[in-house]
């Protein structure tokens, strides 16, 4: 289904200024330093404590910034909500590509979950074509094309170490992809504060309800997460 309310335009890169893309270039090399951080802690926290624990505490740290973005846009006023069912269907696809991507990190090496997830661009760019009504030009869909055959290589069905773990970062990637598309839907009707804040504590709750199973609270975890996850991608879109 078709997301109404947005105009058919191309991806295409060179439509920005020059000031702009170096800006976002500058802006995705931090986020890929952070991210990275981020996942090295992670996959070594995976191997000691549960699941749910790790989701709250990555949802735990980021809340710092998102707090703080919070009260730079109006304080308590940039929460208002109006569309409630987008929100909860960001919050709901974050929780999912959560779940799938820290999963992902018990079962594969940290490098392959990495180069998987980032097959997310990929899904982003097909499905703009019919849920936003966006123009594709033929140099993206030859990136696309290059990256999918990438992500093939990189998870090698074929090969004797072919594990079907290696679809979770996969479909995580695709959530993430829908979440990304339904934000930029919102972003007319909705502060970035709002959805940050909104989807960030919707999957911390979600996360707290699996306390009982086993959760401690050691602080090498803390300090571990303070290190790696502060900045993380949910502080842009998702994480």
């Amino acid at each position: 289904m078709r997301v109404e309310g947005s105009k058919a335009a191309p991806i295409d890169a060179g439509a920005a200024p020059a000031s702009a893309r170096r800006r976002g270039m500058a802006f995705m090399l931090l986020g890929a330093i952070l991210l990275t951080t981020s996942d090295a802690v992670s996959k070594s926290l995976t191997e000691r404590y549960p699941l749910g624990e790790l989701i709250f505490l990555r949802g735990l740290f980021i809340m710092v910034p998102v707090i703080v973005i919070v009260q730079t846009h109006g304080g308590l006023a940039a929460l208002r909500v109006v569309d409630l069912r987008g929100q909860l269907t960001r919050a709901g696809l974050f929780v999912i590509s959560s779940i799938l991507f820290v999963t992902s990190l018990s079962y594969l090496p940290l490098p392959l979950v990495t180069s998987l997830t980032f097959v997310s661009p990929i899904f982003m760019t097909v499905l703009a074509i019919p849920l936003l009504g966006e123009r594709v030009s033929w140099q993206t869909w030859c990136a696309v094309f290059a990256g999918f055959a990438g992500v093939v290589i990189a998870i090698d069905p074929s090969g004797s170490a072919w594990s079907w773990a290696a679809l979770l970062p996969v479909i995580g990637a695709f959530c993430g992809a829908l979440r990304d598309i339904l934000t930029r839907h919102m972003s007319a009707r909705e502060s970035s504060a709002s959805i940050m804040f909104f989807s960030t504590s919707i999957t911390m709750l979600f996360a707290l309800t699996t306390a009982p199973f086993g959760w401690n609270w050691p602080p090498t975890v803390v300090f571990g997460f303070s290190r790696g996850r502060l900045g993380s991608r949910s502080s842009s879109k998702g994480w």
